[in-house]
């Protein structure tokens, strides 16, 4: 048997095994997971009744409790509108929770969004298979007007699969920042962060808010913030800077009223290796929101700055 020979007959019995298997080893990394909800409907009973059908995307979705079929790192988005009451009067709130439940058990707060007016944000998790995603609204809020204009989005997709046959996740780089508590004085300034929820540290410095590519390619940027008008009206811009050139702003108009908004956006770019990526906030005060949980304050409605490498 020459070389030749005896290496196919090694090689085809392996990729026979491969096909009638599904690939596990190899085919894991074009699985597919994406879906796209909408509801437009009363939602006191949120999230407990489905959304709205079809969904506008669902593939190995599973309704409004997302259930991950494969372990990666996932992308999560989520808008939803306020009360609708008139900004004059008392503010009436309401408490958005985005919950992760590992294995289906004990639910951690992921993230916590709490306004009067339409909210936004977005997470990036590392999930094991069968961990739960999903939001909920907590008990004691106002109830939010949910009609076809002024729905309740909730996104998500599978970005980079873990492989069956390595324990690591294939993550080429992606990471997601958080300002959970201070808010942001008058004038210019660079936001920096207090931790880095998911990322690698060589890529992303908290302290200086700086995000430097280490690959070339085709990166998409999220960011989100709250504007919290407590007497004192005015606007927030913040844009998103590369080698502090601008390249995206986000202007939020505040009201005199103590209400809380949101505001953010989504950027694609092509960078380059040593590309730096921030946010910059300019005019007036940027407050993080409080609320009382038990007689504890809590500091709600992050500052949210994400990444990813395509």
């Amino acid at each position: 048997m020459t070389n030749l020979t005896s290496r196919l007959f090694l090689g085809l019995p392996l990729l026979l095994l491969l096909s009638t298997t599904g690939t596990l080893a190899l085919s894991t990394f074009h699985q597919d997971v994406a879906f796209s909800y909408i509801d437009t409907e009363d939602i006191t009973q949120f999230p407990r009744n489905t959304y709205d059908e079809p969904p506008l995307l669902d593939r190995l979705g599973t309704g409004p409790v997302f259930v991950a079929p494969f372990p990666g790192t996932y992308v999560f988005s989520f808008h939803a509108p306020g009360t609708g009451k008139n900004f004059s009067g008392p503010p009436s709130r309401i408490n958005y929770q985005f919950s992760w439940s590992p294995g289906g058990v004990n639910p951690q707060s992921v993230l916590r969004l709490t306004g009067d007016g339409p909210v936004a944000g977005h997470a990036l998790l590392d999930l094991e298979s069968d961990d739960r995603v999903m939001i909920e609204i907590l008990s004691g809020s106002a109830t939010p007007i949910v009609n076809t204009t002024t729905p309740v989005i909730f996104n998500g997709f599978l970005l980079y699969h873990r492989c069956l046959c390595s324990p690591l996740v294939l993550r080429q780089s992606a990471f997601s920042a958080s300002r959970k508590s201070t808010g942001l004085g008058p004038g210019t300034l660079f936001i920096d962060y207090f931790e880095m929820d998911l990322g690698r540290e060589d890529e992303f410095d908290t302290a200086n808010g700086i995000f430097t590519a280490s690959l070339p390619g085709i990166y998409v940027f999220m960011y989100s913030f709250p504007n919290q008008g407590v007497g004192r009206p005015g606007s927030v811009t913040v844009s998103l800077t590369v080698n502090d050139a601008v390249k995206s702003s986000v202007t939020s108009v505040s009201s005199a009223a103590a209400i809380v908004e949101y505001a953010g956006t989504t950027v694609v770019l092509d960078l380059v290796v040593g590309d730096r990526v921030r946010l910059e906030k300019r005019g007036g005060q940027l407050d993080i929101p409080e609320v009382y949980v038990g007689g504890t304050l809590e500091y709600v409605s992050p500052i949210l700055f994400s990444g990813f490498l395509l």
